[in-house]
């Protein structure tokens, strides 16, 4: 004997209303009938046109907060200005190698306004931005969202200019990328690579330059940052005139939470400056209650160059400021070029363990280390000049 089945809710009330309308003559009831809902799927982006019906700009303008919008391989050129994300939204790509969008070297490519929102960028190339101002912030990409993702993209080709014809230099962050995180905001960049980006500051002819920060990506937060798996290649921070370079490849500014910069490679990257230049792989300034980790990060080939003053630290400055830390593990600095300090500058209470400091070329005496009372050894490292102060066990 099969157990009785209790009649749904809806049927429920059916049968009462026809038992109301038998009782009274066929008025007084009236029942609701509710479609089931049907899930809304994210804009589909169907042409490379930059704008009208299918364009990834009519998507992320329809898109709902949160929702994801899926780019098909294509090269999306913005002929309409920079795409502005004002809200949580997910960019997700067929492959960095297939799916490309491109500001033409007219206009930044993308700027995040909003510091509630979560952006994601996944599995595209960034390519040919270019920002035109007297402060120049992301040639690429500018952020002021609250969480930034970069998952498997490729930045690339892009400027960040605060040069003008007669005038001097302004100021240039992030020819590649530009981060503004508030407390508690986060930035993750993840198996991403970052080549041939430049912010320029350079003064005109007879003019001085201004201040050029992070040829690939540059970061002023006091939130969490993450960078692992990544490549930082070719990219430029040039004051041509006077001014300061930093970071040719990377700067970071750290004032608040966590930090690391992880299973990366940064090469080739040049910080110019007609006064004084410095952190040509990176400069990492950090003065927040948690050391900054690099864990695992091959520093080679990078050129810090200056006129007046001396060019500190080719591969990596390392600057610390109200107590801030920096911890350096496992890690490679090579045949990098300053004219002090250069593979290695450290201003900040450093601590360097299971790391190889070599080859750097330059001032003598400092070819490899600037600032070794700086630096505590945490064993097993080796210094080809013996100028960092390793004496630790395994040195």
């Amino acid at each position: 004997m099969h157990p009785r089945r209790r009649p749904s809710p809806a049927f429920t009330e059916v049968l009462a209303c026809l038992a109301m309308l038998v009782a009274f003559g066929g008025t007084g009831c009236a029942v609701l009938v509710l479609a089931p809902a049907v899930a809304v799927a994210a804009p589909a982006v169907t042409s490379t046109a930059d704008g009208g019906p299918g364009s990834l700009r009519e998507a992320v303008a329809l898109a709902a907060p949160g929702e994801t919008i899926t780019i098909p391989g294509g090269d999306y050129k913005l002929t309409l200005g920079e795409l502005t994300i004002a809200k949580s939204l997910s960019l997700v790509g067929a492959g960095a190698a297939t799916t490309t969008l491109e500001g033409g070297g007219a206009s930044r490519v993308i700027d995040a306004t909003n510091a509630a929102a979560k952006v994601t960028i996944s599995d595209l190339t960034i390519r040919r931005g270019h920002v035109h101002a007297s402060v120049a912030q992301g040639g690429g990409i500018f952020s002021q969202a609250g969480h930034l993702t970069l998952i498997r993209d490729t930045i690339a080709e892009n400027l960040a200019d605060a040069t003008s014809p007669g005038a001097t230099g302004g100021i240039a962050e992030g020819g590649g990328v530009s981060v503004r995180l508030e407390t508690d905001a986060a930035l993750t960049v993840r198996d991403s690579g970052f080549v041939g980006n430049v912010a320029d500051a350079s003064g005109d002819t007879g003019k001085s330059g201004g201040i050029a920060e992070g040829g690939g990506i540059a970061v002023r937060f006091a939130g969490a940052v993450d960078i692992s798996g990544s490549t930082f290649n070719d990219n430029r921070a040039l004051t041509r005139g006077g001014g300061i370079a930093a970071g040719g490849g990377v700067f970071l500014r750290d004032d608040s939470q966590s930090g690391s910069l992880s299973t990366s490679t940064l090469s080739d990257n040049l910080a110019e400056s007609g006064v004084s230049a410095g952190g040509a792989g990176a400069f990492i300034s950090t003065g927040g209650p948690y050391p900054f980790a690099l864990d695992r990060v091959t520093v080679t080939g990078n050129s810090a160059v200056s006129g007046i003053a001396d060019a500190e630290g080719g591969g990596l400055l390392l600057d610390g400021f109200a107590g801030g830390a920096i911890r350096m593990l496992a890690s490679t600095v090579a045949a990098n070029s300053a004219d002090k300090g250069d593979d290695l500058r450290a201003g900040a209470d450093l601590s360097i363990g299971d790391t190889v400091i070599d080859a750097g070329s330059g001032e003598t005496g400092e070819e490899n280390c600037n600032g070794a009372a700086d630096i505590t050894s945490l064993g097993f490292n080796l210094d080809s000049g013996d100028e960092c102060g390793f004496h630790s066990p395994g040195d």
